[in-house]
């Protein structure tokens, strides 16, 4: 298991860290059932949650939000792919430290790593996909069941009943993940 040393940031560069890792500052009036309009503050990560706090003690926030959970981006380990701040606190950290990949970047040097790759082009986006175990249409299986006829580059088709769709590719995978496939 790794340890990792936390940075002594100052407020001013774990703020630059923390709009550099992408996380928005939010400041907007919500109007709970049965109550007045009150302004709500707060660090938001993607689709996470926010609390109220003063701007003034944004970075003061932060820190305790990173402090008491003992994970966060303060440590000065920046993505090797990307180049943003790696994010800890998902599984996977030491994969992540050794890596330096944050978990996003990770997610697709590990498909390309797997191999078997489905990679289909859809107007000006690429995604991948990936063909499950099951034979027989059914609820849980990817897509629900619907039926995809895929053809591979090298002539193969494939006729699938649980298929699940990894999500875009980033651009910057592009190399790594050509276009193999179509759907016919």
């Amino acid at each position: 298991m790794l340890i990792l040393q936390r940075a002594n940031l100052s407020d001013e560069q774990l703020l630059d860290r923390a709009a550099k890792a992408r996380w928005k500052w939010l400041e907007k009036s919500t109007e709970w059932p049965g109550s007045e309009k009150c302004l709500v503050t707060g660090w938001k990560v993607k689709e996470g949650h926010f609390c109220g706090c003063h701007s003034e003690n944004k970075a003061t926030y932060l820190r305790g939000d990173l402090d008491s959970s003992s994970i966060g981006f303060d440590h000065l380990l920046d993505c090797n792919e990307c180049g943003h701040p790696i994010w800890l606190g998902w599984i996977h950290n030491d994969v992540l430290i050794e890596k330096r990949e944050c978990f996003d970047c990770n997610f697709w040097t590990c498909l390309i790593e797997k191999g078997n790759n489905i990679v289909i082009r859809s107007g000006d986006e690429i995604h991948h996909y990936a063909i499950g175990p099951e034979k027989v249409p059914g609820i849980i299986n990817g897509f629900a069941g619907r039926w995809h006829i895929i053809e591979f580059s090298n002539g193969r088709v494939e006729k699938t009943c649980d298929l699940w769709h990894n999500g875009e590719i980033p651009r910057r995978f592009w190399d790594r993940l050509p276009i193999n496939a179509k759907f016919i």
